[in-house]
Parts: structure tokens; C-alpha cells; sequence
């Protein structure tokens, strides 16, 4: 905080300041965080209504049970889908990832990765292609304008076109600086 004194008259007195400030101290935090990790929230949808399915907690004689269960559900009772216990849909889920990252299935997942990156590496070079084609006919265009600026002086215009084109000179040739490598 940065105080003049003497200079700048307060707004409020110190005393209804020192108040407020106590009021927020005294005031609980702001959301609510789950006490529980739930590692698939906002991640499954509802298989009813197509809603996010986020975790919840259930005390049913004495014991506390978590599940995922519909927003939609948990709002205003307008999905009829039930609840899912969260051990037993994470516990799909993470055999599911454990067999796709098994031993065998790593040389697949690297052939399947080294496809996607040599086929966008294709595409950014025909896109590089097409920087380069234009970079050359800016340069082409620079020279022109130069060579119009030596021969007839300089025109506000022409120096306007001039500064227009060599900055997309530059934005051209930062594209030219990107690569894809293979894994």
C-alpha cells in the first residue's frame, strides 16, 4: 500500500478501514474443494442426458461412500441416471490406460506418433512453402519500391508500403524457424 501522508484526504477513517479489513479476515474461504480426489471429474459424461458427471460424497449408516453422479441430476433432478461408485469406474479406466501403455502396445503408440508428427511436419512444409513463395515476392516488391523511391524521391505512401511490407517481411520469416522431429 502506498500512502502520502498529508497530501491525498482518506476516503474512509481508519478506524471503519481497520473494521472492514477484520470482516474479511473473519470470512471462510471462497469454493468449495472436494476433500477427495476424483480423477475423472468433468471427464465423464452421462450416458442418459450427456451432462459432465462430477464426484460426490454419500453418508449411508455411518459410512461414506463416493461416487460420480449427472449434474444435471445433482441440480435439479432432471436425469433419471444413477450414481456410479468412483473405485469402480476409475478402476475401468485406469486398466483401460495401463493396457494401452502396456510393453507390446509402446511400439504401436510410437509408429502412431511418428505418423501423426511426419504428417503434420508435410503440412507445415507445404505451408513453409507458401511463406517462402510470399517472402519472395515481398522482397521482389521491396526492391521495386526502393528502386521507385531512388528514381522519383520519397512519397509518403510509397514510405507507408514500404514499412507495411517489411513487417510482414518479418512475421514471414519467424514462420520459417519452425520444425517437427520424429520420436
Amino acid at each position: 500500500m502506498v500512502e502520502i501522508g498529508g497530501k491525498i484526504p482518506p476516503i474512509i477513517d481508519v478506524d471503519t478501514f481497520n473494521n472492514v479489513q477484520s470482516h474479511f479476515t473473519k470470512r471462510p474461504p471462497g469454493a468449495y474443494t472436494a476433500k477427495e480426489t476424483y480423477f475423472l471429474s468433468g471427464l465423464v459424461h452421462c450416458g442418459e442426458c450427456g451432462a459432465i458427471m462430477s464426484g460426490s460424497k454419500v453418508t449411508s449408516r455411518g459410512n461414506k461412500y463416493s461416487y460420480y453422479r449427472c449434474d444435471k441430476q445433482q441440480r435439479n433432478n432432471s436425469c433419471g441416471n444413477a450414481r456410479i461408485k468412483n473405485e469402480d469406474i476409475e478402476a475401468v479406466v485406469f486398466d483401460y490406460i495401463k493396457q494401452q501403455f502396456s510393453d507390446e502396445n509402446i511400439p504401436l503408440l510410437t509408429e502412431s506418433i511418428n505418423r501423426a508428427i511426419a504428417e503434420s511436419s508435410k503440412e507445415a512444409t507445404q505451408e513453409l512453402t507458401v511463406f517462402q513463395n510470399q517472402k519472395k515476392e515481398l522482397t521482389k516488391k521491396i526492391y521495386n519500391l526502393v528502386s521507385a523511391i531512388d528514381e522519383t524521391g520519397l512519397n509518403p505512401l510509397i514510405k507507408e508500403k514500404l514499412a507495411a511490407f517489411r513487417k510482414l517481411k518479418i512475421k514471414l520469416s519467424k514462420c520459417h524457424s519452425y520444425t517437427f522431429t520424429a520420436i
